[in-house]
Order: C-alpha cells, then structure tokens, then sequence
C-alpha cells in the first residue's frame, strides 16, 4: 500500500482517527498499517487498543455459557472462544438445538403405463399394418415418405408424424 506521506496526510489527519484502533485507522485513510504505526510511534499518537486478549480464567469463568453467549459476554469472536476451548481443553455448555420433526411420508401414486391397444397403434380405419410396413421400409427417408403420402394423398407431415410413432413404438 502506500504510505501516508504520498496521499499527503498530515499528523492531524492521523490524530483525528485516535478514537478508533490502528487497523480501522489505516482502512479509512487508504494506507498501510505500518503507515499508521510509523506515524503513531513518531508523533506520541495513542490509537484505540485492539481486542485484548483473554486469559485462561476469562474462558474458563464462563464455562456455563454456549460458545455464542461467551463470545458476546468477552466481547471476541467465536472462533477465539473456539481457540480457547481446544487450547485450554475447556468445554462449554452445548447450545440447544431445536428438534428435527420428521418430514411426512409421501407416497406418490404414479399412473402405470398401459401398453397401446393395437387398434390405437394402428390409428384407425386409416393406417392399416400393410401401410405400416410400407412406412417403416422408408426408414424414415424424406423422398421416400413423400413419395407414399403422394400416392394415398394424404399430407407428408402426416406421414412422417406416423413414422415417428412408429419408430418410438418398436
């Protein structure tokens, strides 16, 4: 980062921001730590100390409370509570959970499907099992459908939708 003397801070600029810690000083300035630090050791500033940091007998007098509730009460973090906890071996009171209903048991009626009947296959008075053979010795080839629907005069599309449910159907 760059330090405070090129953006042109001056002591006062610094020593406006002592209510606050030197981390918070340097994020609201733009500048590097080591900037704030500098300044602060050069002209006698007094910023706001950091979180303290808490000592065995801290964590362990407030044993009877979750992680969350002794976070709060020091006023830290949870992860040092966490910290704290693995490396003093304390433990603290479980927090509650709330209980876990069961989700209701649905069963789903799906429809079993049902073989076509060959007269629906077939599709009516129409489309007898010779004009299907004929279809299916197309092979699904464009000139060839087009040459059958010319000679029963029907319309290719209709062909070509009777090819496809018999593709799918064999």
């Amino acid at each position: 980062m760059i330090s405070g003397k090129r953006k042109g801070y001056g002591v006062a600029d610094y020593a406006a921001l002592q209510h606050m810690t030197m981390h918070e000083a340097s994020v609201a300035l733009g500048v590097s730590y080591a900037s704030v630090r500098d300044v602060a050791a050069r002209h006698k500033l007094r910023f706001r100390p950091a979180r303290a940091q808490r000592s065995r007998a801290d964590y362990e007098a407030v044993t009877h409370l979750t992680i969350r509730e002794a976070a709060i009460a020091l006023d830290v973090t949870e992860d040092a509570v966490r910290f704290a906890k693995k490396r003093y071996g304390i433990t603290f009171r479980p927090a509650e959970r709330a209980p876990v209903a069961p989700a209701p048991a649905r069963k789903i009626a799906r429809p079993v499907p049902v073989p076509p009947e060959p007269a629906a296959l077939f599709g009516g008075p129409f489309w007898t099992p010779e004009r299907d053979a004929e279809i299916r010795q197309a092979m699904g080839r464009l000139v060839r459908l087009s040459a059958l629907a010319d000679a029963w005069g029907v319309p290719v599309s209709r062909v070509m939708a009777r090819w496809h449910v018999l593709r799918v159907a064999a």
